[in-house]
């Protein structure tokens, strides 16, 4: 759809009537380049909270004059079936959003909601929102995605832990998906799933910067269409060198099984359930994402697992080496040591020159 642009922010972005003030002001600079706008806020709770915020973002902006709409998970077109203990998004209608971007300037969408058997209302999990971004942006034809977060980017290690990380001004859809795979909270691997099917390019910036800060550069995008990048951002899609980095995310664990076998049946019934697993090679250990087991009951097959500590990943290109720490800070300890033996900076390398 010619001229309109998909933007998700973080749910850190719209905290506060102060915070909900910058970002109007920032979509109000994107209207003014002509531009219609589907806006997908994220928020954790399945209850309600999307919403909620969807309709303070909406009536925030029509205080300022602009024709705005807020839609809920059952006027979006996203269709969702339930795969074990989750819903799993099998397919999207982009009828009623056009008609939406139609009649209005801005169309606001709380993530993560879908719309399931019987129009009930399907969850698409803690990170669902990259996931209707992605979702929306493919089945609009926009050919890319902007999230607005408090990184803004990718990086080398999480530099809100890790003293050091770089950002990495461009990866690949595939690297993405690896570093989410292994716990990186950058981006939902569903999405980059998504984005890497329908060639949807993934742009990143900071929300502290939002949308035409001064100093950005504006890059011509699909029909025509502006999209904002600059130096602070990291942009996803099919090129980008091989990378090196620290994945360490001290919510996600390890559980050891009694071998191989009992290892890859359980990895296979997490797998089949949706949960993002990982086999370890050379050891019967299936590493879980983030707070997996927290939010869900163990899916039939998977059962058996003795906690086996917190993985920490290290990616070398398409090479993953895998350590497990006793707990989350002795994880973090870890992953910074690594990062700088991976990574050292220009001061610890010239050191060691000497």
């Amino acid at each position: 759809m010619r001229g309109v642009a998909v933007l998700k922010f973080a749910r850190g972005s719209l905290r506060s009537p102060g915070t909900y003030e910058n970002v109007a002001r920032g979509l109000g600079q994107r209207l003014d380049l002509g531009q219609r706008l589907v806006v997908v806020v994220g928020h954790p709770d399945r209850r309600g909270g999307g919403a909620a915020v969807a309709r303070a973002l909406r009536d925030t902006l029509r205080a300022t004059g602009r024709d705005v709409t807020a839609r809920d998970g059952s006027g979006l077109g996203l269709v969702a079936e339930p795969v074990g203990p989750r819903d799993r998004l099998v397919r999207t209608d982009p009828v009623p959003l056009r008609r939406a971007l139609l009649r209005h300037e801005v169309v606001v969408v709380p993530g993560g909601e879908a719309v399931g058997a019987g129009g009930r209302t399907a969850w698409l999990g803690e990170h669902g929102a990259d996931l209707t971004a992605v979702a929306l942006a493919a089945a609009l034809g926009t050919g890319w995605c902007e999230f607005h977060s408090e990184l803004g980017g990718v990086f080398t290690a999480d530099p809100r832990t890790v003293p050091g990380a770089r950002p990495l001004p461009e990866v690949s859809w595939e690297t993405a998906a690896l570093l989410g795979r292994h716990g990186a909270r950058v981006l939902d691997p569903r999405a980059v799933r998504m984005a890497r099917g329908h060639r949807v390019r993934l742009v990143f910036r900071r929300e502290s910067r939002p949308l035409a800060p001064e100093g950005t550069v504006v890059a011509e995008g699909p029909e025509g269409t502006a999209v904002a990048e600059g130096p602070e951002g990291t942009a996803v899609a099919g090129g980008g060198a091989p990378v090196a980095a620290v994945v360490c995310e001290r919510s996600s664990q390890g559980l050891r099984y009694a071998d191989e076998t009992a290892a890859d049946r359980a990895f296979a019934a997490f797998h089949t359930a949706g949960f993002e697993a990982v086999r370890s090679l050379g050891r019967p250990v299936v590493a879980l994402r983030g707070t997996d087991l927290a939010e869900y009951e163990r899916p039939h097959g998977a059962a058996g697992g003795v906690y086996a500590g917190v993985p920490v990943t290290v990616l070398r290109g398409a090479r993953a080496t895998q350590f497990l720490a006793p707990d989350g800070d002795a994880a973090l300890r870890l992953a910074r040591r690594l990062h700088r033996t991976l990574l050292p900076s220009p001061a610890q390398a010239a050191t060691s020159v000497r």
